[in-house]
């Protein structure tokens, strides 16, 4: 029987995210300790797009108002579980965005492109 010599997996470098402009996203990692309390994010001004998502996958909800997310009052919006929010072709000068979770000690991830 030949003996084969296993062969060392290759390892690509990591490639940095860009959009078609050439600019790379701005990643952002919020953590939200407290359940059923209002975190926020300010957009960087003029952001053209986004993506939302919880780190583990928790079902979390957003609103684009204050004070409708940490006691759920409508309007808002749920993300359910293993799911991310996307806005693409955004043509708004300021946007903040509101966010909670019903369970603490979990992060929302962000990714913006202006």
């Amino acid at each position: 029987m030949e003996n084969i010599e296993p062969q060392e997996e290759l390892q690509e470098e990591p490639q940095k995210q860009e959009d078609i402009a050439g600019r790379a996203p701005a990643v952002i990692n919020i953590a939200m300790n407290t359940a059923d309390t209002e975190y926020s994010y300010q957009f960087p001004k003029n952001v053209k797009k986004f993506l939302i998502q919880c780190r583990d996958g928790t079902a979390f909800r957003i609103a684009f108002r204050p004070g409708k997310v940490a006691h759920p009052t409508p309007p808002y919006f749920s993300i359910l579980a293993s799911t991310s929010y996307y806005e693409d072709h955004l043509n708004i000068e300021k946007l903040r965005i509101y966010f909670a979770c019903a369970v603490g000690d979990k992060v929302v991830e962000i990714i913006a492109w202006n």
